[in-house]
């Protein structure tokens, strides 16, 4: 399942490109260490804005449920999930909405949380519950 995602997130990102692209085509043709310069410092960011938004994906299976965002990856275990609660939180997560799920679980003995915005929270919610509701009492 997919992030759901804002349309202020993809005006910034959409801004940014046009912006290093301006930048690069505007240098004079002579100077190409500045076009070297614009180029190199933009396309990372670029990346950093456009790779999140291309690949942000929550998997539920059986076991667990799996959060990518960029490089990042998040593996938990749906019994290790307390609870999940709707957020408008606005703190780093990898969530392209405000549109948010909360999800408290428990890691090592540690009491954790993530955010997330999946496309469907309503469809992600009934799917959550159908796995946890399947796990057996002794693998919870």
């Amino acid at each position: 399942m997919t992030s759901k995602i804002d349309l202020w997130l993809v005006a910034v990102a959409v801004i940014a490109t046009a912006m290093v692209v301006v930048a690069a085509t505007c240098a004079p043709l002579a100077d190409t260490g500045k076009i070297l310069g614009i180029l190199l410092s933009g396309i990372p960011l670029l990346l950093l804005l456009w790779y999140p938004l291309s690949n942000t994906q929550y998997t539920l299976d059986k076991h667990s449920l799996m959060v990518r965002s960029g490089l990042f990856r998040w593996n938990i275990p749906l019994s290790a999930i307390k609870s999940v609660t709707p957020s408008r939180d606005m703190a780093s997560a990898p969530a392209l909405s405000l549109d948010r799920l909360l999800i408290r679980y428990s890691q090592d003995g540690q009491a954790k949380s993530i955010l997330i915005s999946p496309l469907d929270q309503t469809l992600f919610m009934q799917r959550l519950d159908t796995l946890r509701s399947q796990t057996s009492p002794a693998e919870n």
